[in-house]
């Protein structure tokens, strides 16, 4: 593998084998001269991009089997042959006859051999995509930086979220409580300001309390705390 292999994080296309890979889509261009042997596109299945794209973020070193389940089904519990189904069926579309392209290191994992790769030449696009010149196109970023970025981003959106819940929290608590001092606050004023009883009267000694209320009269005795009305 060239050394510029180590490098794959800021690449856009690379060759693997007759095919370039623009690597944050799902589509090949067969890059040799057009004979009718080889299609000018071929489509991934999403698998086939998952499994491509785990070995790319992976080189230049290899990945085992576990890795790999994980990112491409995001589980470890798959059929013992789904791996090796996705492998054969992803060399042949690459016609990776000699298994070079993907290779298997027994008994450590899975490498993605590939090289970098003159752009993509427009008569080898697909007309929908066809354009002029190629240099002009801006350079979209690499799906492993982007899938970086995109979890950073995520779990800096979850944080903000959880810290606004928290802030709401403590403005509502704060409210409940300055509502509940202010209420009190002019429920004690009301009651200082208030007009006396005016049918109220004690004696010299402060002793006795008297109290008019209708017809009665109550006196209320402090040293003995006794009430009598008549």
């Amino acid at each position: 593998m060239s050394e510029l292999a180590t490098m794959n994080t800021h690449l856009d296309t690379i060759a693997l084998g007759d095919y370039q890979w623009k690597i944050n889509t799902r589509t090949l261009y067969y890059k040799g001269i057009k004979n009718g042997s080889k299609k000018d596109t071929i489509s991934l299945t999403q698998k086939q991009f998952d499994l491509l794209s785990c070995l790319l973020e992976a080189s230049p070193s290899t990945i085992d089997k576990e890795g790999i389940i994980e990112k491409v089904w995001g589980t470890k519990h798959i059929s013992s042959e789904s791996l090796p189904q996705l492998i054969n069926r992803t060399r042949q579309v690459l016609g990776d006859d000699d298994k070079t392209i993907v290779a298997n290191k027994p008994g450590i994992g899975y490498l993605l051999n590939f090289s970098l790769d003159i752009p993509l030449e427009a008569d080898n696009l697909n007309p929908v995509n066809d354009i002029s010149n190629v240099n002009d196109v801006i350079p979209i970023q690499p799906i492993v930086t982007l899938n970086k970025k995109l979890k950073t981003q995520s779990n800096l959106n979850r944080a903000w979220s959880v810290l606004l819940l928290s802030l709401l929290i403590l403005t509502c608590i704060n409210a409940f409580h300055a509502g509940s001092s202010i209420y009190y606050k002019y429920s004690f004023k009301s009651v200082m300001q208030s007009t006396p009883y005016p049918l109220f009267s004690q004696s010299q000694d402060g002793n006795v309390v008297h109290v008019q209320i209708g017809k009665n009269e109550c006196s209320f005795t402090k040293g003995t705390n006794t009430l009598d009305c008549s």
